[in-house]
């Protein structure tokens, strides 16, 4: 299952549509983050993440979600990320309402989850969010990138 996993990401990333990137803390592997899907011709993509239970609540995730952020608004020049978290989540839903994202909405009845569906709760983040081009590049220069590198939580 895991080898089949890791062959998907791997033409994921080999057909330029986002790729996985294993989160790593002090030595151990304690999660994954990736772009899901990118649609180059509308400039979006869809953030996903997942951190095992031991490693929440210390900043690490919100620190690579800054990072992926970044790369997707300055190196891939993106216009939109969105993040999708069950509703019930409440620390996977804190995450995109931290980093300064807008809930969209809420997809009913979206994903089957151990015993039952769920909803999830869409979040969007725009560049012009941050007012314009150039504020957004400056913030992502000066605040975003080296919070990421600081692994600071905010």
């Amino acid at each position: 299952m895991l080898f089949r996993s890791i062959a998907g990401w791997q033409q994921q990333y080999a057909n330029n549509r986002g790729f996985y990137a294993g989160i790593w803390f002090k030595g151990r592997f304690c999660g994954v983050i990736n772009h899901v899907h990118v649609d180059w011709a509308s400039r979006w993509t869809t953030l996903s993440y997942w951190l095992d239970e031991a490693h929440q609540g210390q900043g690490i995730m919100t620190a690579c979600c800054r990072a992926m952020i970044a790369h997707s608004f300055t190196a891939w020049k993106l216009n939109r990320i969105t993040i999708e978290c069950a509703t019930e989540n409440i620390r996977s839903r804190a995450i995109p309402e931290r980093l300064g994202f807008k809930l969209d909405g809420i997809i009913r009845g979206i994903e089957w989850l151990h015993d039952h569906y769920v909803d999830h709760a869409m979040y969007g983040l725009l560049c012009s969010d941050m007012q314009t081009t150039t504020q957004c590049n400056t913030r992502i220069r000066t605040e975003i990138i080296p919070q990421a590198l600081a692994g600071s939580v905010g």
